[in-house]
């Protein structure tokens, strides 16, 4: 399959503060991809130079084949909804979602034939002559996604469009864009920092820092298998620990740590600093067995129960922190000493 969107070699600048460096990424058609990083790390800045509203110092953005970099937005075969939603407050939901059209002199029975449709895709055919005022914040964010929608695009830019529910909301409108892309069939390409966001939307994570792209793939392979110190710990919690490598056989690497030796996926070169992670679900409570390896002794210092697991802070006899994720059954205390295990596999190989 082709690429829809190709971004070669984008850079961007304000002033001497670079926040972007070289930027090279594809987006497939009908996925949905979701830029995920700090305050800072470029990810707005990037959606903002695909929807035509900043142009880069360096670079070029092609969609289907046709170079866009110098192409304005209202030229594009792209919409953005705003993080505000930037609907008219004077105007019915029907005449929000019809603006576009009318801005291209659509004729009106075909502009209300695909407000009719538009409202139904997003789920709200009865509130046509209702004024934004008189809807929610989730049903506003829906009118704001049907005048995107309305106008076909080949692909849909949001920004941070959830950053404004609250938490139980959130997760609802979270079901309802991948439903609502996937009818659609349209490229979306959303930005977030929230990395719960990210692993329930996405088809492809873009994790960005400092302006540059840290790692890419499927939100399970970033997650599972990090290429990154930054990634291990930005896209959820991670345990690194720091290592040296000993030697390789096959595709296993043995490594060193102050924890004793394990044997990880991967490769580097003898006596190089590298690190392991290790996600907090991995960590094993009780005595070694089967697969499970002795990791080392923790001193429990909080619990906090998060409704389906317990999530427990340690310290390790060394001073490392550590985080675990327990089910509810596990009867650890504060101050309990406790032995960790882990099982190597669970192990992921971080070389930068």
């Amino acid at each position: 399959m082709s690429a829809l969107i190709t971004i070669d070699g984008v850079s961007h600048a304000f002033g001497t503060n670079v926040v972007l460096d070289d930027i090279d990424l594809t987006i497939e058609p009908g996925s949905y991809t979701v830029l995920l990083g700090p305050s800072g790390s470029g990810k707005t800045t990037l959606l903002s130079i695909l929807g035509g509203f900043l142009r880069p110092d360096r670079g070029s953005i092609s969609l289907g084949g046709e170079d866009i970099t110098t192409m304005p937005p209202a030229k594009r075969p792209t919409a953005t909804v705003f993080q505000d939603y930037a609907l008219f407050p004077h105007m019915t939901i029907a005449r929000n979602v019809d603006f576009g059209l009318r801005m291209r002199r659509m004729p009106s029975l075909e502009r209300e034939e695909r407000v009719r449709a538009a409202l139904s895709l997003v789920g709200l055919d009865d509130f046509r002559e209702r004024k934004p005022h008189q809807l929610s914040g989730g049903q506003r964010q829906r009118v704001a996604l049907a005048r995107a929608l309305i106008i076909e695009p080949k692909a849909l830019f949001l920004d941070e469009p959830l950053g404004a529910l609250d938490l139980a909301l959130r997760r609802q409108m979270q079901d309802e864009l991948k439903s609502t892309q996937r009818r659609a069939g349209a490229a979306f390409i959303h930005v977030t920092h929230d990395q719960e966001e990210a692993m329930a939307l996405a088809d492809q994570v873009v994790v960005m820092k400092a302006g540059r792209i840290e790692d890419t793939g499927t939100p399970e392979r970033v997650y599972r298998r990090p290429a990154s110190r930054f990634t291990a710990t930005f896209m959820g919690e991670s345990i690194v620990v720091e290592a040296r490598a000993l030697h390789s056989e096959g595709d296993r690497l043995t490594v060193e740590t102050s924890f004793g030796t394990f044997r990880v996926n991967g490769h580097a070169d003898f006596g190089s600093s590298v690190a392991i992670a290790v996600r907090p679900e991995s960590i094993g409570f009780g005595a070694a067995g089967g697969d499970r390896r002795p990791f080392c002794e923790a001193r429990v210092q909080d619990i906090t129960f998060q409704g389906s697991f317990k999530r427990i802070r340690l310290k390790s006899e060394n001073g490392q922190s550590i985080t675990a994720k327990q089910t509810n059954d596990v009867g650890a205390v504060e101050g309990q000493s406790v032995a960790l295990t882990i099982r190597e596999e669970d192990l992921v190989l971080l070389t930068r």
